[in-house]
């Protein structure tokens, strides 16, 4: 099972350094809420397989209430499926009538129960039945490039490797700096952008060059907060700069035959 709620857990996290949140609330959100998902979409993001992701706006502030007079709290969030977010507000209380704030000490798993007030299920089912999202696991599919391209699953909280071959008889080395600068320059324009708007369209975490083996570049990205907006922008240079990229494969793995 993977942990759906790990973007939220970063940027929560980046929030309350001195007094984080209790493991067990994260615990019981995690799993609580999976099953709420479950019930009203038919899909289970604690699956591998099934790209849904829990988050909040960004990591300035987290936008958390309790009332303590109802013994209810409210956590305004989103739900990611790749380039695609939705609005959702969780909710939590206690069976036992105990006040629990997420940083409480006292948390008892079997005596706090999550659920969610407001989930745009129409919004998840429309995304994850669309053709691109559906076969693809990346949110977006082109109909046609100059080059032959794969869109593989991956793990996007865990990084993943983008796979580029080009024509033998360049001096590759060059070639792939200079490729290397230009995705730089993709994912330092996005994050400037999103630090305008106060981290609005998350954060690229990393992007290096792994390997140059003869013609072909390993490139490791991951995507932090960020969503696939970048990643399309990416494969638009690619097909419109760069003439002698004979495939383009994203996948999770390092090592794979092109």
């Amino acid at each position: 099972m993977k942990n759906w709620i790990g973007l939220l857990k970063m940027n929560v996290n980046a929030v309350f350094v001195k007094k984080p949140f209790n493991p067990l609330f994260y615990e019981s959100m995690e799993n609580q809420l999976a099953i709420d998902v479950e019930k009203k979409t038919g899909l289970n993001p604690l699956y591998p397989d099934v790209n849904i992701f829990l988050s909040v706006e960004h990591s300035y502030h987290v936008p958390f209430s309790y009332n303590e007079d109802e013994n209810l709290g409210r956590m305004d969030a989103y739900i990611l499926t790749d380039i695609c977010s939705s609005d959702a507000v969780l909710r939590w209380k206690s069976k036992s009538g105990k006040i629990y704030k997420p940083t409480s000490l006292d948390i008892e798993a079997d005596d706090i129960v999550f659920w969610f007030e407001t989930l745009n299920v129409e919004s998840i089912l429309n995304t994850w039945n669309s053709v691109g999202y559906n076969q693809k696991r990346i949110g977006f599919s082109f109909k046609k490039t100059n080059f032959e391209l794969e869109l593989m699953a991956f793990g996007k909280l865990d990084g993943f490797y983008i796979h580029v071959k080009i024509n033998s008889n360049l001096d590759s080395e060059r070639y792939f700096r200079l490729m290397s600068e230009k995705i730089a320059e993709i994912f330092n324009a996005h994050n400037q952008k999103s630090e305008a708007k106060k981290r609005k369209y998350g954060i690229v975490a990393e992007y290096k060059i792994h390997k140059i083996e003869g013609n072909i570049l390993i490139y490791y990205i991951d995507l932090g907060t960020a969503i696939g907006q970048p990643l399309k922008t990416l494969i638009d240079v690619f097909n419109n700069e760069f003439n002698e990229i004979e495939k383009v494969v994203f996948t999770n793995k390092e090592i794979y035959e092109l």
